[in-house]
């Protein structure tokens, strides 16, 4: 078995049917470094319109010590959901709280030719800028406040709420996001998650929000993406920033 040398192998998944087994065979990938001691790299396929995507991540099962290491169910409903030809692809587009950028990656293979990805972790930054080709990658620190010129059309988010300080996702949309622009945040209902919805709608108004339930259509998309089961239920919030 190939070692990498931080003393973790690294494995290629590969997906079957869905929901299939995972078979871990040894890959060829060769990503560690002393900045990844946070559990095994692996290399995730999944299909996107009839294409097999590949990207970087880490086998953690949700308990690693950096949660943007890993990939999260709720980015592969949003991949669904942008492939629906509701977006031009010639916008702005940033992804907030990307991690490892699995998200933008298949916005790359979705032909969306102007996308930003970001995130705020160094060791994150540098898993994030191996997976994606085209996009642009930032750092952003969601505590600090935005007053800039270079402003997107659409801001989009998954998994990305999981404590009450989230809410100040807010600000950063509302400082980042063109007037006329529209948000799209997909998440499970966590801790923070009525904070953060409340804070929208003071922020933008309350005819300007939408928080609807994840459909199981649009989570069978997902699996369909991901080739594995997708269990739990999921929130998505509409957020349009009036000119």
């Amino acid at each position: 078995d190939e070692v990498g040398d931080n003393g973790n192998e690294f494995w290629d998944v590969a997906f079957m049917e869905c929901p299939p087994p995972n078979y871990l065979v040894p890959s060829t990938e060769d990503l560690a470094s002393e900045e990844f001691d946070d559990g095994d790299l692996i290399v995730k396929r999944i299909f996107l319109g009839g294409r097999e995507i590949k990207f970087n991540c880490f086998l953690g099962d949700g308990v690693l010590n950096n949660v943007g290491l890993e990939s999260w169910d709720a980015g592969y409903i949003l991949l669904g959901v942008l492939m629906d030809g509701e977006y031009d692809k010639g916008i702005k587009v940033l992804e907030l709280g990307a991690g490892c950028g699995f998200v933008s990656k298949g916005l790359e293979y979705l032909d969306f030719q102007n996308l930003t990805a970001s995130d705020f972790d160094d060791g994150v930054i540098k898993l994030l800028k191996k997976n994606v080709e085209t996009t642009e990658v930032k750092k952003i620190d969601w505590f600090k406040t935005y007053n800039c010129d270079d402003k997107y059309d659409l801001i989009i988010g998954s998994a990305v709420v999981y404590s009450p300080e989230h809410k100040v996702l807010t600000n950063v949309i509302d400082s980042l996001l063109q007037e006329g622009g529209s948000a799209l945040i997909i998440n499970m209902r966590r801790p923070g998650w009525d904070e953060f919805v409340l804070s929208l709608e003071d922020t933008f108004g309350a005819e300007n929000i939408t928080v609807q339930l994840v459909t199981d259509e649009q989570v069978k998309v997902g699996e369909q993406i991901k080739r594995e089961e997708i269990q739990g239920t999921f929130n998505i919030c509409r957020i349009i920033k009036k000119k």
